[in-house]
């Protein structure tokens, strides 16, 4: 079920429904890290920078991987590549996380965020 995030507070709540739905399904700590790690970052991006400054969030867990959506209105799309010059950059380090540490990142042409970070052994 998709969920509308619009404030830092509904991020919050929203990977805490995350983390408790990935335990139920049996993800381990590194996966629900990594699942909460991509979900704050493109969200918190949506957030930023568009207009809307509202996402919108649904995951589903696939065997061992979990399928995170981020949409907004109107579509956020970073940058194609995601370059991040030093640690301590403020600018693309997020998705050169996001883009390091999952096993698929795609954007639909609806602009829909679809990353997949592995969750289970």
């Amino acid at each position: 079920m998709p969920t509308e995030i619009g404030t830092f507070e509904e991020l919050h709540k929203a990977l805490a429904a995350l983390a408790a739905y990935l335990e139920e399904n049996g993800a381990n700590d590194e996966g629900i890290f990594k699942a909460k790690l991509a979900v704050s970052e493109l969200v918190t991006n949506a957030i930023r920078h568009t207009k809307s400054g509202k996402a919108k969030a649904e995951w589903l867990v696939k065997g061992a991987l979990c399928e995170l959506k981020i949409a907004s209105l109107p579509p956020y799309a970073p940058p194609k590549e995601c370059k991040c010059a030093d640690v301590m950059s403020e600018n693309g380090r997020g998705l050169y996380l996001v883009n390091s540490m999952s096993e698929t990142c795609t954007i639909s042409k609806s602009g829909t965020l679809t990353v997949t970070v592995k969750i289970k052994d």
